[in-house]
């Protein structure tokens, strides 16, 4: 009797982490990040310019991305992993989507990759404008 209940609270344990991360970490991040890149596209008004622009289409990209796509996979298959480990069984379907949440994170991974190189390589612009090419 005490194996089950404590298998019926471990699975729960492992559902509500599963669930937390994606609610209440991954979404609200996302989101955030949106946020902070408008606001400072709207405070940067005067020096606004065609990379502060493009950052902000990156993060909007990022968000919907994230929002639309890869939230719902991830959920998908987390709930396939968490049904594989109540019956103790292989399900089929999970290597494949989880293959496919894998790409989307990588997809993911690479235009964060992508925003960060703009940022940077416009920072250093501006500091060598600044300073004087040497």
């Amino acid at each position: 009797m005490h194996g089950v209940v404590f298998k019926i609270i471990q699975l729960d344990i492992v559902s509500f982490s599963l669930c937390f991360d994606i609610n209440f970490v991954t979404v609200p991040g996302t989101w955030l990040f949106l946020l902070a890149n408008a606001g400072l596209f709207l405070i940067l008004e005067n020096k606004r310019k065609k990379v502060s622009i493009l950052l902000l289409f990156i993060s909007i990209l990022i968000l919907v991305y994230g929002q639309l796509i890869i939230v719902p996979t991830v959920k998908k298959v987390s709930s396939l992993a968490v049904k594989q480990y109540q019956t103790s069984t292989f399900i089929q379907d999970f290597t494949s989507k989880k293959t496919v949440e894998d790409t989307l994170g990588g997809v993911n991974l690479l235009f964060l990759l992508f925003y960060l190189l703009i940022y940077i390589l416009d920072k250093s612009k501006s500091v060598e404008s600044k300073t004087g090419s040497r």
